[in-house]
């Protein structure tokens, strides 16, 4: 069996996966950017960061590259991984005063795009919070990205994506026409979901694995998805992801993850030691380099 494994980080805001933090913007988990580099390393691990360029960036700091200029030191750091652009597509409801999903996302993804298409080279996209449209999926691939990976099978509007990469239909991003010419160029690389039950799951729910789970639900994680795969694949792509403000010390425990950097450390090493012991030859990749070895 042989895996391809992309180690992914989405850096967004902090708390927006724990609360769907949206209008109060605060970015403590920057600084830990830095030290997960340093835990990937010690595991010769290159990884594909996804940075936050939008709308919402554009009116509370300026510009839309914000994070990328101002903390321009942290990305020279990461120079031999890969920037992929990670837009969250929100609007301002002026009578609730927060942030939105935006109801026009497409707009704003082109208008966004235009602007930083002739000043960097993304080859990868994430959409924030995995939501997308048959029309930005059809715009990605239009204007040459290869690699889209916002799909979360079996959760929102992901439910009949499989768990494996795919060039999506022109009329449902979800999933492969199996008419090949109604499929366009961008690969969908889906971020990998697996049953997982916490303490406050009545069953278990279908989760991206996320490198800062508790070392328990890590395992239950990994030791399930390799089970799946031994018996229906014979190459696999591994999809995980964190985000930097999930290894900040926290006043309360929580269920689900575990906010330390020495779990993290422990996670990738038993994804790793059971690999191994599974027979599993595993090959990390960045991003843009999965269209080259899925053909």
């Amino acid at each position: 069996m042989l895996i391809y494994y992309v180690n992914s980080v989405d850096v967004d805001n902090d708390n927006i996966t724990l609360k769907r933090e949206r209008t109060t913007l605060s970015w403590e988990g920057l600084k830990n950017i830095n030290i997960l580099k340093k835990v990937f390393a010690e595991f010769n691990l290159k990884t594909t960061w996804f940075v936050r360029i939008d709308e919402q960036i554009r009116v509370i700091y300026g510009e839309y590259d914000f994070l990328l200029k101002q903390y321009n030191d942290i990305w020279d750091f990461l120079k031999e991984d890969e920037i992929g652009w990670h837009p969250h597509l929100y609007s301002y409801n002026t009578s609730r005063g927060q942030w939105e999903p935006d109801p026009e996302p497409e707009e704003q993804l082109k208008k966004i795009f235009a602007y930083i298409k002739n000043k960097y080279s993304f080859k990868s996209v994430r959409i924030g919070e995995a939501h997308h449209s048959n029309g930005m999926m059809n715009y990605l691939s239009s204007v040459g990205f290869t690699v889209d990976s916002t799909a979360i099978p079996g959760r929102l509007t992901w439910g009949h994506t499989p768990n494996y990469p795919y060039h999506p239909s022109k009329h449902d991003y979800s999933i492969s026409s199996t008419m090949g010419e109604d499929n366009l160029s961008i690969l969908e690389v889906p971020m990998t979901t697996v049953p997982v039950r916490t303490s406050y799951d009545k069953k278990p729910l279908l989760r991206y694995i996320n490198l800062s789970f508790k070392k328990d639900i890590f395992k239950q994680a990994i030791d399930g998805l390799y089970r799946l795969i031994r018996d229906q694949y014979r190459k696999f792509f591994l999809v995980t992801i964190i985000h930097p403000d999930e290894i900040l010390i926290r006043d309360k425990g929580h269920a689900l993850y575990s906010f330390s950097i020495d779990d993290v450390k422990k996670n990738i090493y038993y994804l790793f030691d059971k690999a191994e012991r599974q027979n599993f030859k595993i090959i990390n990749l960045l991003m843009k380099e999965i269209p080259d070895y899925y053909e």
